[in-house]
């Protein structure tokens, strides 16, 4: 709904719905997230026109990526991925616990963040550095409001996952079993 005062059926009283200054919606109860859900004409997921799958797409479009996505976080993928997100958090924790301050996001949460994903997909070490500079352009364009500059981050971020799949799709031979592997060789109905 516009910020006009419009709100399509939901309770806008005792803050539960939130609308920024970026014209984003913020939905807290549970009746209203349901009624969102259940009304992809009125709130899309469709609002860019960079393509996030599935976030950005519609039910019942969402669902059956969804449902792909999730069979790679049954509870034997993540028993698998249990030593190496441990091994992760030492090396991120080690140093970090005699330095007296830190700060817990830029130090802990995004490396975390960033490094856990790579290591869940199978993607390498040499991708974090790269990723990171990435993130901080990315959120520099979002606080900026530029369209372009959005378009030219999505773009990079297109580019460098397409690169890697490039050379995943070239070393079949080579080929690891790892969440991206098993994604190149998916199909969606």
């Amino acid at each position: 709904p516009e910020q006009s005062g419009q709100s399509h059926g939901l309770e806008t009283s005792g803050c539960p719905m939130h609308f920024s200054d970026r014209r984003q919606i913020t939905v807290s109860r549970h009746r209203d997230v349901r009624q969102v859900l259940a009304d992809p004409a009125t709130f899309s997921s469709r609002v860019s026109r960079h393509t996030a799958i599935p976030g950005s797409l519609d039910a019942p479009e969402h669902g059956h990526y969804r449902a792909l996505i999730d069979s790679f976080f049954d509870a034997d993928s993540m028993e698998r991925f249990r030593p190496v997100c441990r091994r992760l958090c030492l090396k991120l924790i080690g140093p970090l616990v005699d330095a007296g301050k830190i700060e817990v996001m830029e130090q802990l949460a995004y490396p975390f963040a960033l490094q856990a994903q790579c290591g869940f997909l199978g993607w390498p070490a040499s991708l974090h550095a790269v990723l990171k500079e990435w993130i901080d352009r990315k959120h520099a364009a979002v606080q900026s409001g530029d369209p372009e500059a959005l378009s030219a981050v999505a773009f990079e971020f297109d580019q460098t996952i397409r690169q890697l799949l490039e050379q995943r799709r070239a070393a079949v031979g080579e080929a690891t079993d790892d969440i991206t592997n098993r994604l190149l060789h998916a199909t969606v109905q």
